[in-house]
């Protein structure tokens, strides 16, 4: 992509000094691509991450559009956070940005330009580790400025109305993340998760896909999503047994073969990467959305039920707070 950005991505010759390089902003080391389908607009894109100097911040821009706009990956950019987070500025936007950010901040990145020329950031294999393994081969270029970190000194929290989904962070070091997931569901059932930015983002968090129940395919499919959608990019979990017309309809849309139940509690040939994957999916978009706070956190937060909605809503709640701090 040979493409002249707006964002100034000349990198000075400035590495760590004798800070340790943990404390100092970075960027990536050199730039990957990755090439792939868009989860729910179905289109083949190109996504390129680009080293960016310090106190860029993490940029998104649209390659493929007159004047290369840039949006910045911040919540006040936040469109729509219907199965996904989508960032828009002007007539840009980005959809499906949460797995990259969740392993731009695993990875202590604060600085890149992601240049994409498509709507929508590649859904890869459903997880954060294609964009994290990658990042971790070509290393980081860290600068003398420190990161910009925010240390979380009251509660705070932010609910639905009714109670039912909240999310609350008050002072703890380092950035340590539970949440709980309930669909009450047989297959998937009540299950609270625990990662801890001292842990290995790579193992941990990383490898989780994102998840659908099957029941709800009908519906995703007929509203336009999804036209990405495989076997090979989500976990699909079946709560109740389905009719053989659907299996014939889901076999059709995933080019996939005659699909089988068996009583099984997945659709997918592929095992569970771990059996608490959905829970740690959640985290892995926690993380990603979170990112755009625009600040490496610090503090001990608690989640139940959480989504895209409410981790949204929580990160310009953090923002709002400690804009003039």
């Amino acid at each position: 992509m040979n493409v002249k950005s707006t964002i100034d991505t000349e990198i000075p010759q400035r590495l760590a000094s004798s800070i340790q390089k943990a404390s100092l902003q970075a960027s990536i080391g050199e730039a990957v691509e990755w090439q792939g389908v868009g989860l729910h607009s179905g289109e083949q894109i190109s996504c390129k991450l680009v080293p960016a100097k310090e106190d860029t911040g993490l940029v998104f821009c649209r390659t493929d559009l007159a004047n290369t706009p840039t949006i910045p990956a911040l919540a006040e950019y936040v469109v729509c956070t219907d199965r996904s987070t989508t960032l828009a500025k002007g007539e840009a936007s980005v959809a499906t940005v949460e797995h990259i950010l969740a392993a731009l901040y695993g990875a202590g990145i604060d600085n890149a330009l992601i240049e994409i020329n498509g709507p929508e950031v590649p859904i890869l294999d459903g997880s954060a580790a294609p964009f994290y393994q990658a990042i971790q081969k070509v290393g980081l270029l860290h600068y003398e400025k420190p990161k910009k970190r925010l240390t979380i000194d009251r509660e705070i929290k932010v609910s639905t109305q009714d109670g039912s989904q909240f999310m609350q962070l008050g002072p703890g070091a380092p950035l340590s993340l539970e949440a709980t997931i309930d669909f009450n569901s047989r297959v998937l059932p009540e299950t609270k998760v625990r990662f801890s930015t001292e842990d290995s983002f790579e193992s941990e968090l990383a490898p989780a896909r994102t998840f659908v129940f099957l029941h709800e395919l009908h519906w995703l499919i007929h509203q336009g999503l999804v036209k990405g959608g495989s076997l090979e990019n989500a976990v699909v979990y079946i709560e109740h047994q389905p009719e053989e017309l659907t299996l014939q309809e889901l076999s059709t849309f995933f080019n996939s073969g005659p699909l089988t139940v068996n009583g099984r509690p997945i659709l997918n040939s592929e095992p569970l990467r771990f059996s608490n994957e959905a829970a740690r999916h959640k985290l892995l978009d926690i993380l990603g959305d979170l990112a755009l706070c625009g600040f490496q956190l610090e503090g001990k937060l608690t989640a139940l039920r959480p989504g895209h909605a409410l981790n949204v809503a929580f990160a310009k709640k953090i923002r709002e707070i400690y804009a003039h701090e």
